[in-house]
């Protein structure tokens, strides 16, 4: 967070079962929810799907976007 707050793009990873999931995560951590909502841009989530035989696989992916401009 310090090095958002210095104006820095941060790029980071967290295991969640959904972009809306991740923001429950981050709750976990007792971070301050309001100055993450002041930082964070999106949530980008992916996923590796299957199909039911395994023999074809494919990436799913979800954007939360919490930034007003996009």
């Amino acid at each position: 967070l310090r090095c958002a707050l210095s104006g820095h793009l941060v790029l980071s990873t967290i295991h969640a079962n959904s972009a809306i999931r991740t923001l429950s995560r981050l709750k976990e951590f007792n971070l301050d929810m309001e100055m993450l909502s002041e930082l964070l841009i999106g949530v980008i989530y992916q996923k590796l799907e299957t199909n039911d035989n395994h023999t074809l696989r494919k990436a799913s992916f979800e954007f939360y976007s919490l930034d007003s401009k996009t």
